[in-house]
């Protein structure tokens, strides 16, 4: 990185901090936090040009008040949730009727081998984009398989669980 480009993001200090309190909707803590997050994820790179120093700084400032605004959204849904002072111990309940148990691996065998291949992955809790790396495919093909797949298995066993026949599969 240029010291030119560095001495010129120093100097407009004062833009950067205007438009990272609009960002912020005018809270001066999170416009400076806003403002130094940026100056840092662009002094981590080394490939950057400076033909355009104020247009790198507010894309980098835009993608910085975005991650802190999706962390804090993360912190207040653990904070709600992390409240156990009421709760009671309900034992576990297991939500498969025994005939479903006993179909599914029948249904499973109905699958072609790649559909049974991207079930287990998705039965593994593993993202799309490992269950494409494991399998040699590209992302889009395993979101469309495991859809064709769940709604393979969905009417394989809706005679056994009425209630999902009419339902969308969700993913």
């Amino acid at each position: 990185m240029s010291e030119d480009l560095i001495s010129r993001l120093v100097a407009d200090r004062p833009y950067f901090m205007t438009v990272a309190l609009r960002i912020a909707r005018g809270n001066e803590h999170d416009a400076e936090d806003i403002v130094q997050q940026a100056y840092t994820n662009i002094l981590k790179r080394n490939d950057l040009t400076d033909e355009n120093p104020r247009g790198l700084m507010a894309f980098t400032m835009h993608n910085a008040a975005m991650s802190t605004y999706r962390h804090r959204q993360i912190m207040r849904r653990h904070e709600k949730t992390l409240d156990v002072s009421d709760a009671v111990y309900e034992p576990p309940v297991d939500p498969v009727p025994a005939e479903v148990s006993d179909a599914l691996p029948r249904a499973m065998a109905r699958l072609s081998p790649k559909q049974q291949a991207l079930i287990q992955g998705f039965a593994d809790g593993l993202p799309y984009n490992q269950i494409a790396e494991k399998l040699s495919l590209p992302i889009g093909s395993v979101m469309s398989g495991l859809y064709r797949a769940r709604q393979k298995l969905q009417k394989e066993l809706a005679q056994y669980v009425p209630a999902v026949q009419n339902t969308d599969v969700a993913a």
